[in-house]
């Protein structure tokens, strides 16, 4: 292959490859904290025993130094994390196109929440009137999500 050949196979790889500026650290933005305060829903990948990936929707906040998770030691994702910590939570905003933050990281604890308060506070939040007792309240527990990984892209600010 001639160099110049060579020079157009790189620059089309560049091409292809290219991708918008993503801001990556191990902290959650401050810009972004509103993606966990509001009404938005988080994307919750967990890792199947066979290593598989699977998403589910659960509400979370964010206490300063971890994301923290509402669910059942009975539900799937409550079964996945005791196997393998590692996770993904993803939220986007529907205000701003492609606005977006991806936080990787890993449990670092499991702890029970047998009165559901931390599913009630998160709840309320978000305006949602919750039966009482919440089911499944007796398994529930609260799973700590230490950041590892963080990308967020600001988005497009103009609406189609």
């Amino acid at each position: 292959m001639e160099a110049s050949e060579e020079s157009k196979e790189k620059v089309m790889l560049q091409e292809l490859t290219w991708r918008p500026r993503l801001e990556e650290s191990a902290t959650i933005p401050e810009a972004f904290l509103d993606l966990f305060q509001g009404k938005h829903i988080p994307h919750f990948t967990t890792l199947l025993a066979d290593g598989s990936p699977r998403c589910s929707l659960v509400w979370c906040d964010f206490d300063g130094m971890y994301l923290r998770f509402s669910v059942t030691t009975k539900h799937i994702t409550g079964l996945t994390v005791a196997n393998d910590p590692r996770v993904v939570c993803m939220v986007a905003d529907p205000a701003v196109l492609d606005r977006y933050i991806e936080v990787r990281g890993v449990i670092e604890k499991i702890v029970p929440d047998p009165e559901a308060d931390h599913v009630y506070r998160l709840a309320s939040l978000r305006g949602v009137v919750q039966p009482v007792p919440y089911p499944g309240a007796s398994d529930r527990v609260i799973l700590y999500m230490k950041p590892t990984v963080v990308f967020s892209f600001p988005g497009y600010h103009h609406h189609y």
